[in-house]
């Protein structure tokens, strides 16, 4: 009976509780989002790389080294040797290893060189493996596999010809391989990953495009000298606790000064940086928390004024200050549930259409990052806080009608 009379008093108020509905769902559907923000930005950085122990490269930054090897940003200041790498790769505490090169790019997305073992040992998000949308994984005879996100925006299919230009920025591109056009073989599927955003090659490739002008004869008797210069190797040991001997081990016995980045440490000190992206959400959160709940009171208050008459009655019926609480709670809380499932909703629509940020997620893990502990906590504040709004206002509305009667004064 209540709920029936709840829902047709908020009918005879459709526009007032329509808009207090708009008013909440929009303020939980941001204040969800930035939490939601927050955890995908942490978990971007974290899906990038999976399974990799260590990350070597020139001397330099382990920050930068993970910075231009990982997520493409910046550049290595000088290579490494390719008789470093194989040092590393013959260590007995190896695993396995993911020689890339950098350096070339086309129209604004970077080229990275490797071998075969970057389709066989390259693990991302939840140790998952790069798969293909198209074609096949082949790097032989100047073929080429470009990410999901190129073949989108530049419209290329299976067997496109592409150019590479000389330079890991497009103002650098002042040159152009022509000479050697290289032919697509594959798509990738989406990874959400920088994956998506980059061309993959063969180290012989880029050897061969860089040094065109030698003769064969001259190439095979300097195998070693032919191989482009590294920019990183992703390192696989056999075992954890063989870490620290490996850090020695590139810290004392190369002969080239190289440098060891740990991907998990090495993030965690990157994201240490923005500590203050992560201080202004939680502000922005707290600040939405206030803006809904004001929303809240001030629909219940202002309609307050225009239910004296309604209250009248209900009191001369009979009804007891329990029966108007129920009435005023049960209103605010079909309210609060309407407008927290909207917003949760759009959020999970506008999340969706996110692609470069959210493609890789499941229907699960979607709905974990909008419902977070932080989220939960959020709605059950709003639905606590309205429960007590709604019961000082139904103490509001049964005093005015006591003091009112039947006849409200003008």
């Amino acid at each position: 009976m209540l709920t029936k009379l709840a829902i047709q008093s908020m009918l005879t108020r459709r526009v007032s509780v329509i808009i207090a509905i708009l008013c909440v769902a929009l303020s939980v559907m941001l204040l969800c989002g930035s939490w939601a923000v927050e955890v995908g930005i942490r978990q971007g950085f974290a899906r990038s790389l999976a399974g990799t122990d260590v990350i070597v490269g020139a001397r330099g930054s382990p920050i930068n080294l993970l910075l231009y090897s990982l997520f493409q940003v910046g550049s290595p200041l000088e290579s490494m040797d390719w008789s470093s790498y194989q040092r590393i790769a013959k260590n007995p505490e190896v695993s396995w290893t993911i020689p890339i090169a950098l350096g070339d790019n086309h129209k604004s997305f970077r080229v990275l060189a490797s071998n075969q073992s970057l389709f066989e040992n390259f693990r991302f998000g939840h140790q998952e493996q790069m798969t293909l949308a198209q074609g096949r994984l082949d790097l032989s005879d100047f073929s080429i596999v470009i990410g999901s996100q190129v073949a989108k925006e530049l419209g290329y299919v299976i067997g496109t010809s592409i150019i590479l230009g000389h330079g890991s920025e497009v103002s650098e591109a002042i040159s152009q391989h022509s000479q050697q056009p290289f032919r697509v073989a594959g798509i990738l599927a989406p990874t959400a990953t920088p994956l998506d955003r980059t061309l993959l090659i063969s180290l012989e490739s880029t050897a061969m495009l860089h040094h065109v002008e030698e003769d064969a004869d001259s190439k095979a008797q300097h195998e070693n000298e032919e191989m482009p210069g590294l920019s990183a190797v992703f390192v696989k040991l056999k075992s954890k606790y063989a870490l620290f001997d490996f850090q020695d081990f590139i810290r004392k016995e190369q002969p080239q000064p190289l440098t060891a980045a740990i991907p998990g440490l090495t993030v965690s000190e990157i994201w240490s940086h923005f500590t203050f992206i992560e201080k202004g959400l939680q502000v922005l959160g707290i600040m939405l928390l206030g803006v809904s709940l004001s929303t809240i009171f001030l629909s219940l208050y202002t309609s307050l004024e225009g239910r004296r008459r309604e209250m009248s009655v209900l009191r001369v019926l009979g009804a007891s200050p329990w029966s108007i609480l129920m009435l005023f709670t049960l209103e605010t809380l079909i309210c609060l549930g309407l407008a927290s499932l909207l917003g949760l909703a759009v959020l999970k629509l506008g999340m969706l259409s996110i692609p470069f940020v959210f493609s890789s997620f499941s229907e699960i893990a979607l709905l974990s990052e909008i419902f977070s502990s932080e989220s939960l906590w959020a709605l059950f504040a709003i639905f606590l806080s309205g429960f007590g709004l709604a019961t000082i206002t139904a103490w509001q509305a049964y005093r005015r009608a006591l003091q009112d009667g039947l006849i409200i004064q003008s």
